[in-house]
């Protein structure tokens, strides 16, 4: 029979790190919002998976799993009853007739006491065990709950505090709030999240962010979008695209992720074939902004598409015919694709009017004319 480990497709000694990465792998395979041919057979497996992944996730349960497993999900115990017997004095006292007197009568003491003594049976022992276990239960139970409660206070005191822009005092109480309750994912996202946009600790708050990712029951598009923050402003350009693409999963249709990934591409990796499958994507969203067809241009003319960076040229200028970034392009089309060094300066010189500084560099090396 299927088990966790064969649904998640891992071994049953995984770290949780591998846990959770094959979950989200399979979670993004079968998620009903991301998967447009979703079936019945899908959404069950979804399920399964998630279930599998709650309960793996979860230390006690995963090991209370483990147990089942082992035992072959069975389990039998035996017990035998023991009676204790109590000596019988009165066939002593028959036989030692002969005695003397005061040998008589230690024996009728010691029956007396003897038919005073309680002997416990099983049955004793399992009540008095069971009313420890009880005992040990509450006092867990008490304590679970009093770390709840003191978890969350602190943690709604740490919200308040940030909300209020007072950031030391909300990441004490934030950071408070992890001593009693050390899976809580918001605690996490929050505490990652100053250490990220206010602090300037861009490396811890990764850390915090990958636990807030870790403990979250199902992927939160705005858990990777910090971390693509933190990427970007570390100059980890390739993890930051990463990052932002596991956004787009989630939110396919995202504007401001996709154009944060098309000038990504364009400006900073140089992936001017992403760059082209972005801008152009986002042009189909956003039909006629000039800035997408401006850039989409200048990717395709980078990657030397001559023809389709021509026609995007043309389409840009047909929304705003006196741009100064519009017409150095232009120009670069003209000394690139056409060789045409004549109408190239014709068109720095036009940039160069407008202030564009890389067109007064092009005039200069290229055209023997700087603009006055």
């Amino acid at each position: 029979m299927e088990n966790y480990y064969d649904i998640l497709g891992i071994e049953q000694s995984a770290s949780q790190k591998d846990i959770r990465k094959a979950y989200l792998k399979l979670a993004k395979q079968f998620h009903p919002d991301t998967n447009e041919t979703s079936t019945s057979d899908t959404e069950e497996e979804f399920i399964k998976i998630k279930d599998a992944y709650e309960t793996l996730s979860d230390e006690d349960k995963r090991y209370w799993y483990d147990q089942n497993l082992k035992n072959g999900f069975t389990s039998s115990y035996s017990s035998s009853n023991t009676e204790y017997k109590q000596y019988n004095y009165n066939q002593y006292q028959n036989n030692s007739s002969n005695t003397s007197q005061q040998q008589s009568q230690n024996s009728q003491e010691n029956y007396t006491y003897s038919s005073n003594l309680y002997y416990p049976t099983f049955k004793d022992v399992g009540i008095a065990l069971s009313i420890i276990a009880v005992i040990a239960v509450l006092v867990i139970f008490f304590l679970t709950v009093m770390n709840r409660f003191s978890a969350q206070t602190y943690f709604n005191d740490g919200i308040e505090a940030y909300q209020q822009h007072n950031y030391q005092k909300a990441m004490y109480n934030l950071q408070e709030s992890l001593n009693f309750d050390e899976e809580n994912e918001e605690t996490y996202y929050y505490i990652g999240k100053m250490l990220i946009e206010e602090f300037d600790q861009y490396e811890r708050g990764l850390d915090f962010m990958e636990n807030a990712i870790s403990f979250s029951k199902q992927p939160k598009s705005e858990y990777f979008q910090l971390r693509a923050d933190a990427y970007y402003a570390l100059g980890t350009y390739v993890s930051c695209a990463y990052e932002l693409k596991f956004v787009l999963e989630l939110e396919p249709e995202n504007i401001e992720v996709h154009e944060k990934l098309a000038n990504l591409y364009l400006n900073k990796t140089n992936d001017y074939q992403g760059a082209i499958e972005e801008y152009s994507f986002l042009t189909f969203l956003v039909k006629d902004k000039f800035e997408y067809i401006l850039n989409l241009g200048i990717a395709q003319l980078r990657f030397r598409q001559y023809r389709d960076a021509w026609k995007s040229f043309e389409k840009a200028r047909e929304l705003r015919y006196d741009h100064p970034e519009l017409d150095f392009y232009i120009g670069d089309y003209y000394w690139l694709a056409k060789n045409d060094l004549s109408n190239a300066c014709l068109f720095w010189e036009l940039a160069s009017f407008g202030n564009y500084k890389k067109a007064e560099y092009r005039l200069k090396q290229h055209c023997n004319t700087v603009k006055n």
